[in-house]
């Protein structure tokens, strides 16, 4: 998937979660300030597993990173949930309630699920078993269900 696709699916997602939150979490609310405030955030979430590609749309601007990172190779460790379980732990432990930390974990993980959902697919749990490639209601379910696991850590 190309930037402007993952970037159109981070905003996307953020605009599908946030209302949830606002519906099922009565002790957060994410207001229509934050909500616009925390979209720079998805925007840069949504293209940051692709650092591990030093041609990417990111991985050019910091090119240095990207080139050590690269030597794990294009979705790697970074289009896996190791990655997010490694974010989500240094996260989690300042503000699991931050708008803003909600919002990197939606749009990295929107990421993986625009990846998921190509033929060439994700590693998940890299460096073990091959590519997977899921459907689009897979995707979706499996997308939720992280989502519901991060709200209630």
């Amino acid at each position: 998937m190309r930037y402007q696709g993952h970037l159109m699916l981070g905003v996307a997602c953020w605009g599908v979660y946030a209302p949830l939150v606002n519906q099922y979490q009565s002790e957060i609310v994410i207001e229509p300030l934050k909500w616009a405030l925390a979209l720079p955030v998805v925007a840069i979430a949504s293209l940051l597993p692709d650092i591990d590609h030093p041609d990417s749309k990111l991985g050019r601007r910091i090119r240095p990173i990207s080139n050590i990172i690269a030597i794990f190779s294009h979705r790697g460790i970074t289009h896996s949930l190791w990655a997010v379980m490694f974010m989500m732990w240094l996260l989690v432990g300042y503000s699991a309630n931050s708008v803003f930390t909600q919002a990197l974990i939606v749009g990295y993980m929107s990421h993986l699920l625009g990846d998921a959902v190509t033929p060439a697919g994700v590693r998940l749990f890299w460096p073990l078993g091959r590519a997977q490639r899921v459907g689009v209601p897979q995707g979706i379910l499996m997308l939720l269900t992280i989502f519901l696991c991060f709200r209630w850590m």
